[in-house]
């Protein structure tokens, strides 16, 4: 089975939080429920790029990681072998590409967060091979996580902006609106390894090092084995969670209770990673944290769990 269901557009997912969460964690717990429940021996689901962030603070990231812990716990939970795939931005089913395509056809202007923007892309054909390759690697009752390993150079959002109006023949302008509900302009400093040339940009520091072979013949594809171990306290959030959802609660209410459960699975990412992990993490980010939220969340829990594996002091201060 592979499951595609899902709300993708982060600005909509602020706007429409307990349909976020229906589709994106409830769905996708109702569906590999589903699948153990009779018998269906795989699932394949695709989640975001987004996903190699420690913490996400915004809905639709912050679903989609929660989904992934849902696939990494399917075999045990619910007897079904999983594996996910991180897509990028689907050039043949691009957001915003199909937004730019709307405004300069009409002559309105042209919105972008700020100039600067680069973006990964990858076609509909890789998306779909991607997930058909993913299918043979199940064989284990091991949960994966599949990514293309090489997806070319970033993409500048406004050239292609200014490549839109050219081809439309538009008279319309650019206009830089600051960033929209559901989209973020920093990253924590120590996701990436820059060392490690090696790697797809859609892994983190502590997934590289859980790398397994590509499939046979796909060069192009790495995968990585995904921790198949629950959390009691995630588990409890997740269950808070679903319980506000079902008897309707406010956005106010859901959102608090997301950020609970994505603080819970930031604390088992750490404490899942090894000290080397975390270790690497501390120097990439040393004296380059910043002052927005998502940082402090996530250098807090670093530090909890660099102490806790005795990583050295003088990095986790």
């Amino acid at each position: 089975m592979i499951h595609l269901a899902g709300q993708r557009q982060p600005a909509l997912a602020e706007r429409r939080v307990a349909e976020t969460i229906s589709s994106n964690v409830i769905g996708t717990m109702s569906v590999l429920a589903s699948a153990g429940a009779t018998g269906v021996p795989r699932v394949v689901t695709a989640s975001t790029g987004k996903s190699l962030r420690f913490f996400a603070s915004e809905v639709y990231a912050a679903t989609k990681k929660m989904a992934e812990y849902l696939v990494a716990i399917a075999p045990e939970r619910w007897g079904v072998s999983t594996s996910t795939t991180r897509f990028t931005h689907i050039v043949d089913n691009s957001v915003a590409y199909r937004r730019f395509r709307r405004w300069a056809h009409s002559g309105a202007p042209i919105k972008l967060h700020a100039p600067g923007i680069a973006f990964y892309a990858q076609s509909a054909r890789e998306a779909a091979q991607l997930l058909v390759a993913t299918i043979p690697s199940m064989h284990s009752a091991m949960p994966k996580l599949t990514v293309l390993a090489d997806i070319g150079w970033p993409h500048d959002l406004l050239d292609l902006a200014l490549d839109v109006i050219e081809d439309e023949q538009s008279d319309s302008f650019l206009c830089f609106t600051g960033y929209e509900p559901g989209y973020m302009d920093q990253i924590y400093p120590g996701t990436f390894d820059p060392l490690r040339d090696d790697c797809s940009p859609l892994l983190n520091v502590v997934e590289t090092e859980r790398m397994t072979s590509s499939p046979d013949g796909l060069p192009r594809i790495q995968r990585i084995q995904m921790v198949p171990t629950a959390d009691a306290s995630l588990d409890d959030a997740i269950q808070c969670l679903e319980a506000s959802w079902r008897r309707g609660a406010a956005a106010v209410e859901l959102r608090a209770q997301l950020h609970i459960a994505s603080v819970a699975l930031l604390k088992k990412t750490f404490e899942d990673a090894s000290a080397r992990d975390l270790e690497t993490i501390l120097s990439l980010a040393r004296d380059k944290v910043g002052h927005a939220k998502e940082h402090r969340i996530v250098h807090r829990q670093l530090k909890t769990a660099a102490k806790a594996q005795g990583v050295a002091q003088r990095l986790a201060s």
